[in-house]
């Protein structure tokens, strides 16, 4: 169904440029996440939670930071009416050295069905070494920063900073 995706695709001996736009740009449009008009989104009641782990070596996190801003620049003041963002350090695509445990989709839908949107929520990590230790999800462009005092692998010792 998808030319481009097909093993056999990979090859780019005896491939021109007309030939990968034509076969390529089709999948392109399926999967591109890269418009920021949701207008019709949040016009029904959306609400948008994007994570990003900043170890994700799948989906670049400049790209995420990308769209985020330009939907910023799109809804300004009111994009965190709908919308909310996180960078979290160390998470990867599914794994990293911190790999988040967080209920996103109950902290959905309290924000859709109550309107109570996330407030400084709370991840374990569940990689193996380091199973149980805690962090905020700072909303971006904060970051989690140790306070200074208290153990290390609770998130009580962190703060969402914006340095």
């Amino acid at each position: 169904r998808w030319p481009a995706a097909r093993p056999e695709a990979l090859s780019s001996s005896g491939i021109d440029a007309e030939t990968w736009r034509r076969t390529v740009e089709p999948v392109a449009r399926v999967y591109d996440a890269s418009n920021p008009d949701l207008d019709g989104f949040k016009a029904r009641g959306g609400k948008l939670i994007l994570l990003q782990g900043d170890t994700d070596m799948l989906v670049p996190g400049p790209m995420t930071t990308a769209y985020f801003e330009a939907l910023s620049g799109r809804y300004g003041s009111g994009l965190g009416d709908f919308a909310r963002y996180y960078v979290v350090p160390g998470y990867g695509h599914g794994r990293g050295d911190f790999t988040v445990q967080w209920d996103s989709l109950a902290a959905l839908d309290a924000w859709v069905e109550a309107g109570k949107p996330p407030e400084r929520p709370i991840a374990t990590d569940g990689t193996a070494q380091t199973r149980g230790r805690t962090r905020p999800i700072c909303e971006y462009p904060a970051w989690p920063k140790y306070a200074g005092k208290g153990p290390l692998d609770q998130a009580e010792s962190f703060t969402c900073a914006f340095e």
